[in-house]
This record gives C-alpha cells, structure tokens and sequence, in this order.
C-alpha cells in the first residue's frame, strides 16, 4: 500500500476479543491497515486456531484483492451497546520449503463502539461494510448512497446525504 494513496474510511477502533488495544484502522481503495495507538499492537495469539484465523503481527495489512466479504455482528447480550464488523480475507502466503502459496482464512473483527447506543454503533459499522463490499467488488464509490448523517472520504472530499 503506498503511502500517497488516498483515504478512504478512516477510525480508532479496537479488534474483538482484544478491545483494551486501539487502532487506528485505515481503508484505502486496495487495502485496510492497522496502526497501534496505545503501544499494545498485534500480537500473536497462542491459540493454534487463533494464530491460523485471525490477523496477526505478520500481517496488519488486508489487501482488498484478498477480501471475500464482511457481516455486521451484534454482541452476546442486550446490553452490549458495541456492534461488530468481521471481516474475511483468504491472503496468499508461501507454503514452508516451496515455490507455491497457499490461501488460508484470516479474520478481522473491528469494534465500533465510539458512540453511547448500539443504533448509532451499528449504523457506523453498516457504512464500513457497505464501503468496504463497494471497494472490494470494484464498484465506483461515487454511486455508493449512504443514510443520512453517515459519510466518508473520497479524494480530500467529504460526501454528504
């Protein structure tokens, strides 16, 4: 991802089940990105199946190219005012002692959770997964319409409805 690329979608939010670390996670039109904002940052995990389905220290970066699609996720109980967007990816690595790669699941669950009710929490997590599906399909985001209140930015511009 190169440094001049424009921004897309922009927020500090935390990864589930880890929501004491903070990012600031960053859409760009050909990848997401995570930078650590409170020195936490990515970790491996030592759960096996973790280590094998979520992102990783190796890999902060999802190329939008790897993105098969997202869902909006709401928390276990009633009170939990947090919503939840998860994000798929099948990245290319190398295969151990070979010239091929292989394609294995990665996951990342973001955590919006800046606002005091789940509705406004969730709208804002229904707008990264509609942006994100609109990027990761190749669509042109001019068409995109979102609801009104919710925006994002495009070429140093914001888009309102």
């Amino acid at each position: 991802m190169g440094s001049m690329e424009k921004e897309v979608l922009k927020e500090t939010l935390s990864l589930y089940p880890k929501t004491n670390s903070v990012y600031s996670v960053l859409v760009t039109k050909s990848a997401v990105s995570l930078t650590p904002l409170n020195g936490k940052g990515l970790s491996n995990s030592s759960s096996r199946a973790n280590r094998r389905s979520s992102v990783t220290s190796n890999s902060p970066v999802l190329d939008l190219k790897d993105i098969v699609g997202c869902e909006c996720m709401k928390g276990k109980t009633s009170d939990d005012k947090k919503a939840y967007l998860t994000i798929y990816a099948y990245p290319h690595s190398k295969k151990f002692g070979s010239k091929k790669t292989l394609r294995n699941r990665q996951t990342m669950t973001l955590t919006f959770a800046k606002h005091e009710n789940y509705m406004e929490n969730s709208q804002q997590a229904a707008m990264w997964k509609t942006v994100l599906n609109f990027l990761v399909r190749n669509q042109e985001l001019e068409s995109l319409d979102l609801p009104e209140g919710l925006s994002f930015s495009l070429n140093n511009s914001n888009k309102h409805h």
